[in-house]
């Protein structure tokens, strides 16, 4: 559990290389580049999400920036199944509490902590993407990213304010000031306590 911009995604690509898999959330959200191989969503449409919903397929399902999240019941029990450990990231503190009432044998609440400064940079980062696509110069789309900027910083300080009033929640927090020391951090976490 982290703020959105802390390198979540980063850190759990990264960790696959010691056998820690990914747990797929479904989204409604449109991917980012690149996203579609990275393994860490299955996209769909907010029809296929709410059919899926209304059948009890999904487990915690949580909303963030307009647009909804959820693992599927059966994907958390395969991962349970299988005794091996797995890495599910997520902003949504309230989401990952929730996971962790209904099956609190299983799920380690792992927070990552940095200083906010450093966070943003995360942000800055897929800032630059957004007007890497505007080069064309239409004021209309420059303006809605503008308001969008807007929005999602002010979101980011909530996120920020509220991660901060709940890390005691954590079983652990990962401190480091690079993502090669939340590695190891994290690693460390789980051979110690033999998570599966």
């Amino acid at each position: 559990v982290a703020p959105t911009g802390y390198g979540k995604s980063t850190l759990q690509n990264a960790v696959k290389f010691y056998g820690i898999k990914p747990i797929k959330k479904l989204s409604t959200r449109i991917p980012r580049p690149n996203e579609y191989d990275s393994g860490e969503f299955i996209f769909c449409s907010k029809n296929e999400f709410k059919i899926l919903n209304n059948k009890n397929k999904l487990g915690v399902v949580y909303t963030y920036n307009q647009n909804l999240y959820a693992v599927s019941n059966d994907q958390i029990n395969e991962t349970i199944s299988s005794k091996k450990p797995h890495i599910l990231t997520t902003s949504s503190i309230d989401s990952a509490l929730k996971l962790k009432k209904l099956h609190p044998s299983h799920v380690h609440l792992i927070f990552m902590d940095m200083p906010f400064d450093y966070a943003g940079f995360g942000l800055e980062m897929r800032m630059v993407e957004c007007w890497e696509k505007l080069k064309d110069g239409n004021t209309f789309l420059i303006e809605k990213t503008l308001q969008n900027t807007k929005h999602r910083l002010n979101h980011v300080i909530e996120e920020y304010l509220n991660y901060k009033n709940n890390s005691g929640y954590a079983d652990t927090v990962l401190n480091g000031f690079t993502i090669k020391q939340n590695i190891e951090q994290l690693l460390d976490y789980v051979y110690k306590n033999k998570l599966k």
